[in-house]
């Protein structure tokens, strides 16, 4: 009895800590059972930690490029509009860009920023939760899977209302092609460049797109715990600082057939993103396959062939048609149509990626790419 009396005494103190924190099972339970729970909630101590860490690097390297960026681009701002200026002294018909006549962005600004937050956890997120995958039994994981579903569906119908709104400008634009809803011809975008005016509609949707952007970006630095903080952002400011250039330097008429290029292909990709943990698995191919056959051609076609080549052949040819001269090209007109080549390239590199996409999720992988969670992580059996 007091052999067997020692053992107990030793085991209740070996085992003190365990009863502490609310394990009171059996002997084993107590010995076995915190040893697992304390190895994951070690791991996932870590796991948090090095998030924490990453995301204060990602937001100290974008203050860096910011404290770059900022004063280069207002640098720009000022040379562009001191060249708009010097512009109208030569051709007084010529329009220098006014800041004033964006003031729509001041009321579609606050509109974006409160809306997505909004949508995203009272009415998508709502509305998918009816529909997740049922795989999906992490209530973590099931509830961010939630989260970004609502998300995505929120993009999806901004760009189908951005698309609708481009095609509503374009429909009567003399400049605007069938792909911006119009019966005219690109050439258009670049006859008499020093003396066009840009029309009140195309300011409205310029406005809307640049309050697009600044609220992206502003949510970016709200949501920075996200892994791609600073690639999102990097992203946005450069699309706000594309936009702003090209409103400035009056490459106003080729910067809608841009967007509009952009903005009906976004539709396709955020909603296969949208219903790609939803239980709709027929659905989801059928998304998977309207964003690759969209992007293919809006992006891989329409892009360079009629886009970049109005930006860069019809606008040459036109310049020195109408204003006399051999080698004469239109202000910053090697800078942006470097940009868009830069452009183009990321276009051919995201669609590889589509493609691999679906040959891991042939292969049974999870599509946890397409919802936006990184990179395939594992295989279902």
């Amino acid at each position: 009895m007091e052999a067997g009396s020692e053992s107990v005494k030793l085991g209740t103190l070996a085992t003190a800590p365990l009863v502490n924190s609310g394990f009171d099972d059996s002997f084993n339970q107590k010995v076995t059972a915190p040893a697992v729970v304390w190895k994951k909630q070690t791991k996932s101590r870590k796991v948090r930690v090095v998030d924490k860490s990453i995301s204060e690097f990602q937001k100290k390297a974008f203050y860096v490029v910011l404290a770059v960026l900022i004063p280069m681009t207002a640098y720009f701002v000022y040379t562009l509009y001191y060249h708009d200026i010097e512009r109208h002294r030569r051709y007084p018909l010529a329009e220098v860009p006014n800041v004033m006549d964006l003031w729509p962005v001041l009321i579609a600004y606050p509109f974006f920023l409160a809306l997505r937050p909004t949508w995203k956890r009272f009415i998508g997120g709502r509305f998918f939760k009816n529909f997740m995958n049922p795989k999906l039994t992490d209530p973590v994981q099931l509830e961010d899977k939630i989260q970004k579903a609502g998300m995505d569906s929120f993009y999806c119908l901004v760009y189908v209302g951005l698309t609708l709104f481009g095609y509503w400008v374009g429909h009567d634009k003399d400049w605007a092609p069938w792909y911006f809803a119009g019966h005219g011809d690109s050439t258009n975008c670049w006859r008499f460049f020093n003396e066009q005016h840009i029309e009140t509609d195309v300011k409205w949707y310029y406005s809307v797109q640049i309050a697009f952007s600044i609220s992206l970006l502003t949510l970016n630095f709200i949501e920075h715990g996200k892994r791609d903080f600073l690639e999102m952002a990097i992203h946005h400011f450069a699309t706000l600082f594309l936009l702003v250039f090209s409103y400035m330097c009056g490459y106003v008429r080729i910067g809608c057939l841009v967007l509009a290029v952009h903005d009906v292909c976004d539709i396709f990709v955020f909603a296969a993103k949208s219903i790609s943990e939803t239980r709709f698995e027929i659905a989801g191919a059928i998304g998977y396959f309207s964003m690759v056959i969209s992007w293919a051609f809006f992006r891989l076609y329409l892009f360079p062939t009629k886009v970049i080549y109005s930006a860069s052949v019809e606008s040459s040819n036109q310049y020195r048609a109408d204003y006399g001269g051999v080698g004469q090209v239109i202000f910053g007109w090697y800078f942006f149509n470097g940009l868009l080549m830069v452009l183009q390239i990321l276009h051919v590199y995201w669609f590889a990626l589509f493609i691999r996409l679906g040959y891991r999720i042939a292969r049974g992988y999870t599509n946890d790419v397409i919802a936006g969670d990184g990179d395939v992580a594992e295989k279902e059996e």
